[in-house]
Order: C-alpha cells, then structure tokens, then sequence
C-alpha cells in the first residue's frame, strides 16, 4: 500500500517545498484517520481511552472534537493489514469504545501559515 510518493512541490513562484506527507521519511507505507465514538461519556473512561492511545506508536495525532465522533485519531502503518489490526486489537474493542470509523489518506495538504482576519 505504498499511497504517497517521495519528492519535492513547487510554491507558485517555482521554489521547491518539501512534500508534507512522504512515507519514506516516516517508515510507514501509509496514513489514515480512525474516527472514534465513546460508548460512555465519563472522565475516567475519557481519561483511561486517552492514556492507552497516547502509548501507542502509529498515533500521529489525537483530536478530541465536537460532532457525530468524539475523537479523530491521525495514525501511520505499515499497509492495510496493520491498519486493519491496529484498529480493531488497540481501538475498537475497547469497552470505552461504541464505534469505528477508518478512512484511509490518499493525499493530505497543510497550509502552514495562520490566517489574518480584518479587526
């Protein structure tokens, strides 16, 4: 599941730009988001589901955010079978855990500048 290609972009002035996702320079062969809703909404079990992802290595990202989900969760693997295993083993199976949600990054872009807003 090699998804990204190594190399470089050019800005609209022709100045050459790091790729911001290569999965070489990751030693990964991908990235997905896993979407996560809790089965409960408690402190402790918000705190014991956070402690347990933040141990674990293929996170790259946590996002506890408002919505359907409750937490986005940016990780890198191997291939598709590591995703497979890492979601249902590390994630989907905990009690804290109602539902699952992958989707698998084909291509990402960041912008790295902050927006200026008018006063």
């Amino acid at each position: 599941m090699a998804l990204g290609s190594p190399g470089r972009s050019l800005t609209a002035d022709n100045h050459a730009r790091p790729l911001e996702t290569t999965w070489f320079t990751m030693s990964a062969a991908g990235q997905a988001i896993v979407a996560v809703r809790l089965a409960r909404h408690s402190r402790d079990k918000f705190r014991s589901l956070y402690d347990h992802i933040h141990g674990l290595p293929e996170v790259l990202q946590f996002l506890h955010v408002s919505g359907v989900n409750d937490l986005l969760l940016h990780v890198a693997v191997r291939d598709v079978t590591h995703l497979r295993d890492l979601v249902v083993d590390e994630i989907a199976t905990r009690s804290e855990v109602a539902n699952c949600e992958t989707s698998v990054i084909f291509s990402s872009f960041r912008n790295s500048r902050l927006p200026v807003y008018a006063s």
